[in-house]
């Protein structure tokens, strides 16, 4: 079962933008860059281009900040006890995405479906941080499911197999292109 607690979707910072959850979570954090960012990795600060991922286990130390003048992500709070989550293949440090649109567009629709709980469209969080989504009738959701599912299926892909390229994203848009054509 998956328990959402928050998403957001196109957060967007200023420049002195520093997030600092020392202790970490009681759940996973997924996040995705959209532009670059600085992030601690043990006692190291390191830079990381635009579209990376990083998925956050429950009670790890997060830090991560923005690089340029301005910082934007999409983000999921969630507790999961299913092995897609629980099994990924790399945590704790940021891997590139081959696709940040497919993403993003995941992003996107598990902030809508979840906004469905309380009308905002931005961000959702569930009442109560024992409530728990699929744990009510009112809020089980096999949508939000699926696409949380999906979305782990592609960036286990990328982190398993795939090393972004400068030109990769480039090539994959313009592929998308000639297919629409």
């Amino acid at each position: 079962m998956n328990c959402i607690y928050f998403t957001g979707y196109d957060a967007r910072h200023s420049g002195n933008f520093v997030f600092d959850v020392t202790e970490g979570y009681d759940c996973y954090l997924l996040l995705i860059t959209n532009t670059p960012a600085r992030f601690r990795i043990g006692s190291a600060t390191e830079e990381y281009p635009a579209h990376c991922a990083m998925l956050y286990p429950p009670r790890t130390p997060i830090w991560y900040s923005a690089s340029t003048d301005c910082y934007s992500d999409d983000w999921v709070r969630f507790s999961s006890d299913e092995t897609f989550v629980k099994n990924f293949p790399q945590t704790s440090r940021p891997f590139p995405i081959s696709d940040p649109e497919y993403c993003r567009n995941l992003m996107q629709l598990l902030t809508w479906e979840t906004s469905l709980w309380t009308g905002t469209s931005r961000s959702f969080h569930h009442a109560g941080a024992d409530d728990c989504f699929g744990q009510s009738d009112e809020n089980d959701s096999p949508v939000t499911d699926q696409l949380l599912r999906i979305l782990f299926l592609k960036l286990r892909d990328d982190a398993l197999h795939h090393a972004a390229t400068s030109h990769g994203h480039a090539l994959l848009l313009l592929r998308r292109q000639i297919s629409t054509a």
